[in-house]
């Protein structure tokens, strides 16, 4: 029998390297994991960027051309995992503010990229960039998915419609 239901909630935030930038994002992440209390187990890691897609579709990702993200990027990603559904709404706000801190300290130092890694990303995050890719997804998706199933089903934060708007 299940007793225990966890929520989490996270954000990713993509970077270049620099020498001081990792310590910076630790500190923030201090405050962070601190300001949420001790009924939120947060964690931070950080990972490589999957390489670039195939020679034959190179750009699948939406990565920024010209680039080798195996060797150029790199992904910090923040958790939050709680017991007590009350606590969403307030978690969210504190993820927001935060993801925002760690973009502002990477573009202090010149290395912010503005690219999300779709399988990282919360719902808090744009992942499609501009209106037009996003709603020649929503096209595809509408094609394809007509009932939304993978809006519906599929779990992660990252979604081509609000809850509820699959079957527009």
């Amino acid at each position: 029998m299940l007793t225990h239901v966890f929520s989490t909630l996270w954000s990713t935030n993509t970077f270049a390297i620099s020498p001081t930038i990792i310590r910076k994002f630790y500190a923030l992440w201090e405050n962070l994991a601190d300001s949420a209390g001790s009924c939120v187990d947060s964690m931070a890691y950080i990972q490589s960027v999957p390489p670039s897609s195939p020679a034959y579709n190179p750009n699948s990702l939406g990565l920024p051309l010209n680039t080798r993200p195996e060797s150029d990027f790199v992904l910090f990603q923040t958790t939050f995992s709680y017991m007590d559904p009350n606590l969403t709404q307030a978690l969210e706000q504190k993820m927001k503010e935060f993801a925002r801190d760690v973009d502002a300290a990477a573009e202090s130092e010149g290395v912010f990229v503005d690219w999300k890694y779709g399988n990282y990303a919360a719902g808090l995050e744009d992942v499609y960039g501009d209106a037009e890719v996003k709603e020649r997804l929503r096209s595809v998706s509408r094609r394809y998915d007509p009932e939304g199933m993978m809006q519906r089903l599929v779990v992660g934060g990252w979604k081509l419609f609000e809850r509820g708007d699959a079957k527009e």
